[in-house]
């Protein structure tokens, strides 16, 4: 099994919460193979429609009350994130509503650095690059070997560095409802309920979604080969 292969099983078994054993990827050539083993494992045909964005919701409405951000009447969908998690307690608050709302190695949104201390680390990178080589070997030769790698060290050194500023919300999250929508396009299944129906177009829909991240779209079929028809190895 190729790498795209073993990154789409990984993210298969993130999105539905279960875990796939080798010997069974072994036999999957098609997308139809993985959409039969899943809901062999976890569907219901029967059962009533599951309300995901609601309990989503509900979810995370209860793990920020937990947390101490927000009450019943401010938290809606259409409420700010920056103005639920002020600045002063965003990286900690941010994090114990993760904690509480989401199973461990579930994907949850990370907080991203300023601009500003973005653009300010790209100067520094670039100003470094033109200015510690001649500093550091004025009249060397080899002062051009040492210029490509000093901005990518000097990102390195910053990025790890101002890993504990990052406060900022990422640009497509603006609203909890914003945030709802992701968690429920990318992890439906942590909000079904054990008397809601899983059906196989449910799982096919989500096995499409995944797979299309790694091929172009409109070769996939639940026939189509993996490596022969998809280009995945």
């Amino acid at each position: 099994m190729g790498l795209d292969l073993v990154e789409l099983v990984m993210e298969t078994e993130e999105v539905f919460g279960i875990e796939i054993p080798d010997e069974e990827c072994a036999k999957m050539f098609c997308p139809r193979d993985m959409i039969d083993h899943i809901f062999s494992r976890i569907g219901r045909p029967d059962g009533k429609t599951p309300a995901l964005k609601f309990r989503a919701f509900s979810r995370f409405r209860n793990a920020c009350l937990k947390a101490g951000f927000g009450s019943r009447k401010r938290i809606k969908p259409s409420t700010e994130l920056v103005e639920l998690f002020p600045r002063k307690r965003r990286r900690r608050g941010w994090q114990r509503v993760e904690d509480s709302y989401l199973p461990p190695k579930t994907h949850w949104p990370s907080l991203q650095r300023p601009t500003a201390l973005k653009v300010a680390i790209l100067i520094l990178s670039l100003g470094g690059a033109v200015f510690l080589p001649r500093w550091m070997l004025p009249n060397s030769d080899k002062i051009f070997f040492f210029i490509p790698t000093i901005p990518i060290g000097i990102s390195v050194v910053f990025t790890a560095l101002t890993r504990s500023l990052r406060s900022e919300f990422p640009p497509h999250l603006k609203t909890v409802g914003d945030l709802v929508n992701l968690l429920t396009d990318s992890h439906p299944f942590l909000f079904v309920g054990g008397d809601d129906a899983i059906t196989r177009e449910h799982i096919a829909d989500q096995v499409r979604a995944i797979t299309i991240r790694y091929c172009k779209p409109e070769d996939y079929s639940e026939d189509a080969g993996y490596v022969k028809d998809l280009g995945l190895d």
